[in-house]
């Protein structure tokens, strides 16, 4: 009886933080919607520096913030499908990538209209 239930037991455990691995493609995930948050930065502050005058270096720079939100959006996305990872880059990756997707495609629809 003791043996079939410390079977049990380890069959049907939680897993633990350290059984949890990291995940390159959350990690690639994080860092890309960082970069992306970065170049809407630096697009945010040439704009005020150019005095509304650098049309195509800020939407250049915001194009380039774009492509690098929805990669770390898609990233993210599969990163988090994968087994027994950590979670919090990938979602953090999500998180980001989503929020500088819809700004700044938010922005280009605007621009358009």
């Amino acid at each position: 009886m003791a043996s079939s239930r410390r079977e049990y037991f380890r069959r049907t455990r939680k897993t633990r933080m350290r059984d949890l691995k990291h995940s390159p493609t959350g990690i690639l995930s994080f860092c890309t919607a960082m970069a992306a948050l970065a170049v809407f930065c630096t697009a945010v502050i040439q704009s005020f520096l150019a005095s509304g005058e650098g049309g195509y270096k800020v939407g250049g720079l915001g194009l380039i913030g774009l492509i690098l939100a929805l990669g770390a959006l898609i990233c993210g996305i599969f990163a988090v499908k994968e087994p027994k990872i950590r979670p919090l880059p990938p979602r953090l990756g999500i998180v980001f990538g989503a929020v500088l997707t819809v700004g700044l495609g938010g922005m280009y629809i605007y621009g358009l209209m």
